[in-house]
């Protein structure tokens, strides 16, 4: 519940800063009040979060609070491009993973925040080890709120959710995320009756874990982009792994590693991996 709570009390400031943002003429967004909705939305959930538990570690982009002591580097949050996003800092696990850490996505989709469109997420998960055991997805805009806990099924405002059982890509919707040469569309794009992409990878693995998507891919991922997102898949009955059908892991000892992944309903999973090229895909 508290983790619920706090996503749903940051998503108040965000939705208002995303309000003052589409009624600003600076075309592509304005880069303050993004990084203004970044910094709030981890503030707001660290703040709520270490009250209720001050011994577990929260980990944010970069970032992480042990002992209510931060790491922080820079006072802040704001805007991150994918590909500096990272640190690359290698943290020691048993400082990280050890016994429970809550890892904070405080704006998942800050393109479509910047561009007005409402495809955004604030996301949550507590992680023991490597296991993501509670996970939490909150829209703002669309007030949708995704939960799950480990052995607890997945819920979608409420009422439960499961994914769908299609077997064929015939029949199949696919997702696609960080695609950096248009592998994925162009291999799956005819197989399939279309690939999608929302631009929001927490929204992707709900979405699939509601039935609303069959399969997500995703070049490569940091762990606070997935890990709320991996738990609801789970327990709703979906599927996660790496390109090469091994169970996907998250890392928390090195926020600099990224790793592909593939989500689905279960039974589709088999032949998504099959049409995935042997070597991978290489980047632009």
């Amino acid at each position: 519940l508290t983790a619920r709570e706090a996503v749903v009390a940051a998503g108040e400031p965000v939705e208002r800063l995303y309000d003052r943002l589409q009624g600003s003429d600076s075309g592509g967004g304005n880069e303050e009040l993004v990084a203004a909705a970044i910094s709030r939305s981890e503030r707001i959930v660290t703040a709520i979060i270490h009250n209720e538990f001050p011994n577990h570690v929260i980990l944010s982009e970069g970032w992480r609070l042990r002992n209510g002591q931060s790491d922080r580097e820079g006072g802040g949050g704001g805007a991150r491009d994918r590909d500096d996003a990272g640190t690359g800092a290698e943290q020691n696990p048993e400082e990280i993973g050890g016994p429970y850490t809550w890892v904070i996505d405080p704006i998942d989709g800050t393109g479509n925040f910047a561009h007005g469109n409402p495809s955004f997420t604030i996301a949550l998960a507590l992680v023991d080890g490597t296991d993501p055991v509670v996970g939490v997805v909150y829209s703002p805009v669309t007030d949708e709120l995704f939960h799950a806990a480990k052995g607890q099924d997945a819920y979608r405002n409420g009422t439960p959710i499961e994914p769908t059982d299609r077997d064929t890509l015939a029949e199949s919707m696919l997702l696609s995320g960080y695609d950096p040469t248009g592998e994925f569309l162009k291999l799956f794009y005819r197989q399939a009756r279309g690939v999608r992409r929302l631009g929001s990878v927490s929204l992707h693995l709900c979405y699939v874990a509601a039935g609303s998507a069959d399969a997500h891919w995703e070049y490569d991922t940091y762990f606070w982009d997935v890990a709320a997102g991996l738990c609801i898949l789970r327990e709703a009955g979906g599927r996660a792994t790496d390109s090469r059908g091994n169970e996907y892991q998250l890392r928390l000892d090195d926020t600099g590693v990224r790793a592909p992944l593939l989500a689905s309903n279960g039974p589709l999973h088999g032949a998504v991996l099959e049409g995935l090229p042997d070597d991978g895909f290489e980047r632009e």
